[in-house]
């Protein structure tokens, strides 16, 4: 009888502490299940969109945070700017400081040469009876020439403040034959543009007025729906001209820009009359386009880090009127590392780079370089995490968008003073990616390339604005969407 208790009680015990250990286990699994929030009315498309990481039930009850860790930011590790200091007096005849790196056909027959000189120079390519002359940019220069035949013998020399420096290069070239991938139009001053730009430069591309129609009554129709569920939301459309579009100047004079509207006229007109707002970058754009950091690269197809801050700053001068608390940062409160970096897209279509702009650095040497300026937020910003966690970029030293900021993701900073919004953007959203969200109490960004437009979702999470951020060579997103 008493073994029998024993075995008893000592069953007794092992199960107890069999439950103990399994509910310590469990309570040290944290919950992977998306919250309501983020999985209410999604359209199964969505699905394959990578989520944000989950928060569980005892993240989403706390109080609203007050403060945040102060953000201290690294300095990229870039090449300075170099030496300005030239003593163009002592340079000797017989000394030449002009190099040519690569050379491409960009439209044939014309070619390009990049290469490097004297910082502050004019260079000028001489190629038979004609001359050409570019501005260099921080010691890079690029000069579109005619080529003829497979190659060309050209001189080239420099000069700063109207005085050659140095011997001239007296070189053979050989352009090799641009990549398939886009067309680039080798602009003045070491500028680059996309090909397909000149329809929209030209006026070649305009829209019938039946299209425009569609998209009005479209956006009419998406702004009523919304105001029938009491769902507050502003449908806002930023549209990114392209460097083209601001730097006529610079696009090579056989290229003679079109009259009269635009194809972005006609749409922003559209969609302005429909009842959306409208932020119309090209003023502010016009007034800052000759500032000391530039709104382009000068070497890839995006704007740059300042380019975007002047729409950071357009866009949310407009939401501060409805969110005080919601007004732009100023210039002061970021940093802006300048220095040498690896932009990316016009060098590989042009074939000048051995390997592809999406690997982690190129292959061997060829490498062209821009001087810019990376921005973070200034030492001591109270900014959270949830922010700065998330790179942009690929490298320090490498202005290519980073794939953590292609996918969609929801990133809450829980300031109810803010308000919240759903982004829908191409690739010029990266250089916004932080600085929105900075702004927001809640920022849903979807895909990247991805404008469909959620209509249940928007009112299942009623943000108070849909915002749509897209280059103007994309405009067949917003009117065909």
């Amino acid at each position: 009888m008493k073994v029998k208790v024993l075995v008893l009680l000592l069953a007794a015990l092992l199960l107890l502490s069999a439950c103990v250990g399994g509910n310590a286990s469990v309570s040290q699994e944290p919950s992977n299940a998306p919250s309501a929030e983020d999985s209410s009315n999604a359209p199964e498309k969505e699905e394959s969109v990578p989520r944000e990481e989950s928060e569980n039930s005892e993240e989403v009850s706390k109080e609203p945070e007050i403060s945040f860790p102060e953000y201290e930011p690294s300095e990229p590790d870039v090449p300075d700017v170099p030496d300005e200091s030239l003593d163009i007096d002592n340079v000797t005849d017989d000394e030449c400081r002009v190099t040519v790196k690569y050379a491409s056909f960009s439209e044939k027959p014309n070619a390009v040469v990049i290469g490097q000189c004297d910082v502050g120079a004019t260079v000028t390519l001489k190629c038979g009876n004609k001359t050409y002359t570019s501005e260099s940019w921080y010691g890079w220069y690029s000069v579109r020439f005619l080529c003829t035949g497979n190659s060309a013998e050209v001189e080239i020399t420099q000069k700063i403040d109207g005085k050659q420096v140095g011997a001239a290069l007296q070189t053979t070239v050989k352009p090799v034959n641009a990549g398939s991938a886009e067309g680039v139009v080798a602009g003045s001053n070491y500028q680059f543009f996309y090909q397909k730009c000149l329809r929209d430069f030209q006026h070649t591309n305009l829209y019938s007025q039946g299209v425009l129609d569609n998209l009005k009554k479209r956006i009419e129709g998406r702004i009523a729906n919304l105001e029938k569920t009491d769902t507050e939301t502003e449908i806002i459309y930023m549209v990114v001209p392209a460097a083209m579009t601001m730097y006529p100047e610079l696009v090579p004079e056989e290229y003679e820009q079109g009259k009269g509207d635009s194809r972005m006229d006609q749409v922003l007109d559209t969609l302005s009359a429909a009842g959306a707002t409208v932020i119309d970058l090209r003023t502010a754009f016009e007034e800052h386009k000759n500032d000391e950091y530039p709104l382009y690269f000068k070497c890839d197809s995006h704007w740059t880090d300042y380019g975007a801050f002047i729409a950071y700053r357009e866009l949310f001068n407009h939401i501060a009127e409805r969110f005080p608390d919601a007004a732009p940062l100023s210039f002061e409160e970021f940093t802006w590392h300048g220095g040498y970096y690896k932009t990316g897209d016009m060098p590989v279509y042009l074939n000048m780079i051995s390997g592809s702009v999406y690997e982690n650095g190129y292959i061997g040497d060829k490498d062209v370089l821009e001087y810019g300026w990376y921005r973070t937020f200034a030492a001591g910003t109270q900014v959270s995490e949830k922010i700065t966690d998330v790179p942009r970029y690929r490298a320090d030293t490498q202005m290519v968008y980073s794939t953590n900021v292609t996918w969609g993701k929801t990133i809450r900073t829980n300031r109810d003073n803010l308000p919240s919004c759903m982004v829908l953007r191409d690739s010029f959203g990266t250089q916004m990616f932080d600085i929105i969200a900075e702004r927001m109490n809640k920022t849903i960004y979807k895909g990247m390339w991805d404008y469909t437009y959620y209509g249940a979702e928007l009112v299942a999470q009623k943000p108070d604005y849909l915002i749509y951020i897209l280059a103007e060579w994309n405009l067949d997103s917003i009117v065909y969407n």
